[in-house]
C-alpha cells in the first residue's frame, strides 16, 4: 500500500485532473484530493484540512496560480506549491518561481511530477524540522531567560560562556561581569569532582552544595551538571542549572527544629526547661548571640523573667537581669500591645529606650527581634533574639521567629497548667496528708477507694481494709440518715458540691460518731467524689455539757434564791425571837424604873432598881452576844482578821463542837499569800463540804488540809463516810457542788471530786494565787453561754 498524498488542486478540467491523479498513482502514491477553481472555494478548503503539497494551473477563468499563491503565503503554511500548465513561457515560470512557487511542469511533460514532489516533500520537512528548532531554540531561551533558576554555560576551564538572569539575581553578577571569566572560586570541592566524571563520561546526579555569592554571603543551592558535546560527540563544555535553595533549607532546617522543639518541650516541666530548649532551637535558626523568655501576666499585667543568656568572652552564660520592677517596660508593653518588632541598630549601636539591659552592658546587640508569645488570643510572654552584628536578621528572620513563639505559646501554656496543678496538688496533698481534717475519695456505689489516716482512724478501720474494699460510706451510714445521703447526691449532681452537713457514722467496732461532712464530685458527670470529714464528737459532748451546765446554773440560781429568802427568814426569825424579847424586856424594867422613880423613896425601892439593872446588864449582854452570833454566822471576823488559816481552823473547832465528828488538820503555817477574795471563795468552799459531810457523808472522822503547792492554794477535804455516788457528782441536783464548782472556776480553780461507796469522798480544790479576775471569767462563761445558744439555733 502507497503513501498518503494529500492534494489540493486548483484546475477547471476534469481531465486534466484525473490526469496528475492518474500519474500519482504511477508514483505510489494514495491520492487524497479536492478539485477548486475559484478563489473563495481555495481558501475554504485551504482553512478546512491539512495538506501535503498544492498542484495548480497557472491560467484560470476565474482564478490563477499566482493568485493561489498569495493566498498561500498571506496564510504563512509552508505547503510546496508546483505549477501545472499547457502552455507557459519561461519568463513567466521564473517570474513565478521567483514569487515562491517551488516547481512548475507542463501538462504534456509530467514524468518529473513524481520526482519534484518527492523532492518538495522532503525539503518542505527539513524547513518545517529547521523552523521547529529555530521554535524550540527562542522558546528555550526565552524559558532561560525567565527562569528563576541560574542556568550557566562554562568551557571545561570554567570559562562562564552564558549566564542567564537567574543567575544574576541567585549571584548577584551581571552577565557581562562573567562571561569570558572563570568562577573557580565560586565552586565548591565536590563541584569539581563532578566535572572530572564529566569528562570520563560518567554520569553525574544532582547534588547540593554551597556556593558563594557576590557579597560573600554563603546560599545553598542545587545543582544539575549536563555535559555540552561537539558534532563529534566530543565534551567541550558544561551547562549547569543552579536553583537557590536557601529558604528551602531554612524551611527544612526550620520544620526539623520545630519537630526536635515539641518533642523536647513535651519532656519540660518548668518555664526554665522549657526556656532552655527554646533557646537551644533558636540557636540553631538564627544563630543569636543573647536570649531572653519573660513571661507575662494578663490578669496581673506583671512580667516574670524566665531565662536570659549572653554571650561573655565567647561563652553562654545564664545571667539575671537588673530590672526588679515587675511592671513591663515600655519595649514590653509595645510588643504586648502592637505584636513583633525588628530593631537595628546603627553604627554607634546608641542605646534604645525602654530596653533592659543584662549580661555584659559593656557589648549592645547590634540585631534585635521581640516577638509577644501568644496562646489563643492572649499574650502570656516576651521571646527574644539579638545579635552583635548589624543586619543579622531581616523581616523573613521576624516572622520565622513569630512563627516559633506561637508554637511555642501552646507548650508554655501547658507547662504553666501542669505547673499550676502540680502545686494544687502539692497543696491538696499536704492537706490529705497532714491529717487535719478526715478526707476520703469515694464511689457513688459506696466504696472508698483512698482516704488520709484522720478519717481511718474516725471511723476505726485500717489501710488494710481500705484495700481490701472493706470501708464502704453507705454501710457506714446510719438508716436514719439515708435519706440525707440522697440529697447530698442530688445536689453534687446539681452543682458539684455540697455545703457541709451533719450526720453520724456507724464505727467498726459499732460505735456511732457525729460528724460535720462536706462533698464535692471529681467532674461532671461523674459518680467519683472526695469528702471532707470533722469529728464534731467534742462538739456535741461541748454543748451536752453547756447544756448541762446552763440548766445547773438555773437551778444554782433558784438555789441561791431560796437560800437568800432561807437566809433572810433565819435572820428575822433570830431578831424578832431574841432581840425582840430583849428589847421588850428593857422596855418593861425602864417603866417599872419610872414608877419606882416617881413614887416612895425606900430603901427597898433601891435594892429593886440595883436588882432590876443588873438584870438588864444581863440582857444587853445576852443581845450582844446574840447579834455577834449572827455576825460571825453571816461572815466570821477571824476571816477578815486572821485570815483564811485562822479563820479554817475556827470553823473546824465549831463544826467539831456542834456535830461531834472529829477532824484531823494539815494546814501550812505561815502567810499563804492569798488575797482576800480567794480567802472568801475558799472559806465559803469549805464551809459548804463540811455543812455537806455533814448531812449527807455519814461519817466519823474529816481530814483538812490546806497547803501551797507551787503558784496556787490546794484545799482538800477528805471523810471516811458512804461516799459520793458518779449521778451525784454529775447531777443538776447537786446544787452545792454546783456552786463550788463555779466558785473556784471563777477564780480560774478547779473543783476535783473522787469516791466510792463505803470508802468515803476526797474533795480537792485548786485556785491560783493570781488567776484571772472574775470579771474576765464572766465575760468568757458569757460568750460560752452565746456560743451554746448560736449553736443550738443552727441545730
Amino acid at each position: 500500500m502507497g503513501k498518503t498524498l494529500r492534494v489540493l488542486i486548483v484546475e477547471d478540467s476534469a481531465a486534466d485532473v484525473l490526469l496528475v491523479i492518474r500519474h500519482l498513482h504511477k508514483g505510489g502514491y494514495e491520492v487524497v484530493h479536492e478539485q477548486v477553481d475559484t478563489e473563495a472555494a481555495f481558501i475554504t478548503q485551504l482553512q478546512a484540512k491539512e495538506w501535503d503539497v498544492i498542484i495548480a494551473d497557472y491560467s484560470l477563468p476565474r482564478f490563477s496560480a499566482i493568485r493561489a499563491l498569495k493566498l498561500l503565503q498571506n496564510t504563512r503554511i509552508d505547503l510546496p506549491f508546483i505549477i501545472v500548465s499547457g502552455a507557459i513561457g519561461e519568463e513567466v515560470a521564473v517570474a513565478a518561481m521567483k514569487s515562491g512557487a517551488h516547481d512548475y511542469l507542463l501538462k504534456n511533460s509530467l514524468a518529473r511530477l513524481i520526482p519534484v514532489i518527492d523532492r518538495e516533500l522532503g525539503e518542505a520537512q527539513v524547513r518545517r524540522e529547521r523552523r521547529q528548532a529555530e521554535e524550540a531554540y527562542h522558546r528555550l531561551a526565552a524559558i532561560v531567560e525567565s527562569s528563576g533558576d541560574a542556568i550557566f554555560g562554562e568551557e571545561l576551564d570554567g570559562t562562564v560562556t552564558s549566564w542567564n538572569q537567574g543567575a544574576e539575581r541567585i549571584f548577584g553578577y551581571q552577565a557581562e561581569e562573567v562571561k569570558g571569566r572563570s568562577l573557580l572560586l565560586m565552586i565548591p570541592p565536590e563541584r569539581r569532582e563532578a566535572e572530572a566524571k564529566l569528562n570520563r563520561r560518567e554520569r553525574v546526579s544532582p547534588f547540593e552544595t554551597v556556593m558563594i555569592r557576590k557579597d560573600g554571603r554563603r546560599i545553598d543551592v542545587s545543582v544539575t551538571i549536563s555535559p555540552i558535546t561537539d558534532a563529534m560527540g566530543n565534551i567541550v563544555g558544561v551547562s549547569n542549572i543552579a536553583r537557590d535553595i536557601t529558604e528551602r533549607k531554612r524551611a527544612e532546617s526550620y520544620m526539623a527544629a520545630l519537630s526536635k522543639l515539641g518533642q523536647s518541650l513535651s519532656s519540660a516541666s518548668t518555664p526554665v526547661e522549657a526556656a532552655r530548649v527554646i533557646s537551644r532551637i533558636a540557636e540553631e535558626i538564627f544563630r543569636w548571640d543573647a536570649f531572653v523568655l519573660d513571661l507575662y501576666s494578663p490578669e496581673s499585667r506583671e512580667i516574670q523573667t524566665v531565662l536570659n543568656i549572653d554571650t561573655i568572652e565567647g561563652m553562654r552564660e545564664e545571667v539575671g537581669s537588673s530590672y526588679v520592677d515587675k511592671r513591663p517596660s515600655s519595649t514590653a508593653r509595645r510588643i504586648i500591645e502592637n505584636g513583633a518588632e525588628l530593631i537595628l541598630r546603627d553604627q554607634g549601636h546608641a542605646e534604645i529606650p525602654g530596653t533592659i539591659p543584662f549580661g555584659d552592658i559593656t557589648k549592645r546587640s547590634a540585631s534585635m527581634m521581640f516577638v509577644p508569645i501568644r496562646y489563643q488570643a492572649k499574650v502570656i510572654g516576651i521571646l527574644s533574639v539579638q545579635s552583635y552584628k548589624m543586619g543579622a536578621y531581616g523581616q523573613g528572620d521576624l516572622s520565622t521567629f513569630q512563627t516559633l513563639a506561637d508554637y511555642c505559646g501552646g507548650a508554655l501554656e501547658r507547662i504553666r497548667v501542669r505547673e499550676a496543678l502540680r502545686h494544687s496538688e502539692d497543696r491538696f496533698r499536704r492537706v490529705v496528708e497532714s491529717n487535719m481534717i478526715g478526707i476520703f475519695f469515694w464511689q457513688e456505689n459506696g466504696r472508698i477507694f483512698e482516704a488520709n489516716d484522720k478519717y481511718l482512724s474516725m471511723v476505726g478501720f485500717t489501710r488494710g481494709d481500705l484495700e481490701l474494699g472493706q470501708v464502704d460510706w453507705r454501710k457506714m451510714t446510719p438508716p436514719e440518715y439515708a435519706v440525707r445521703d440522697q440529697q447530698i447526691l442530688k445536689r453534687l449532681e446539681v452543682s458539684g458540691i455540697c455545703e457541709p452537713v451533719e450526720k453520724e457514722y456507724v464505727r467498726k467496732d459499732g460505735f456511732r460518731i457525729p460528724v460535720l461532712i462536706g462533698a464535692a464530685s471529681l467532674g461532671e458527670g461523674s459518680n467519683e467524689g472526695v469528702c471532707f470529714v470533722v469529728d464534731i464528737t467534742e462538739r456535741k459532748q461541748a454543748e451536752v455539757e453547756l447544756t448541762k451546765s446552763r440548766e445547773e446554773l438555773r437551778a444554782l440560781a433558784a438555789h441561791l434564791q431560796f437560800i437568800r429568802e432561807e437566809e433572810r427568814k433565819h435572820i428575822t426569825r433570830e431578831i424578832h425571837d431574841e432581840l425582840g424579847q430583849s428589847l421588850t424586856g428593857f422596855k418593861m424594867d425602864l417603866a417599872w424604873m419610872r414608877a419606882r422613880l416617881l413614887g416612895e423613896d425606900s430603901k427597898a425601892s433601891r435594892q429593886q432598881l440595883i436588882d432590876k439593872i443588873e438584870n438588864m446588864a444581863r440582857l444587853i449582854d445576852e443581845t450582844a452576844n446574840v447579834v455577834r452570833r449572827l455576825c460571825t454566822e453571816l461572815r466570821p471576823g477571824v476571816l477578815d482578821d486572821l485570815g483564811l488559816t485562822a479563820a479554817i481552823e475556827w470553823q473546824i473547832r465549831e463544826y467539831q463542837n456542834r456535830t461531834g465528828i472529829r477532824c484531823s488538820t494539815e494546814i501550812e503555817s505561815g502567810d499563804l499569800g492569798v488575797d482576800a477574795e480567794r480567802s472568801t471563795a475558799l472559806f465559803r468552799i469549805f464551809q459548804e463540804l463540811m455543812t455537806n459531810t455533814a448531812r449527807h457523808a455519814q461519817a466519823s472522822r474529816v481530814e483538812v488540809s490546806l497547803k501551797r503547792i507551787g503558784s496556787e492554794i490546794v484545799l482538800e477535804v477528805r471523810d471516811n463516810g458512804r461516799g459520793i455516788k458518779e449521778n451525784e457528782k454529775a447531777g443538776t441536783k447537786s446544787l452545792g457542788l454546783v456552786g463550788m464548782r463555779e466558785r473556784a472556776l471563777v477564780l480560774g480553780g478547779e473543783l476535783e471530786i473522787a469516791g466510792k461507796p463505803g470508802r468515803g469522798t476526797m474533795v480537792r480544790v485548786r485556785v491560783p494565787l493570781a488567776g484571772r479576775h472574775q470579771k474576765t471569767e464572766k465575760l468568757e462563761f458569757q460568750k460560752l453561754s452565746e456560743l451554746g445558744e448560736t449553736r443550738e439555733s443552727k441545730k
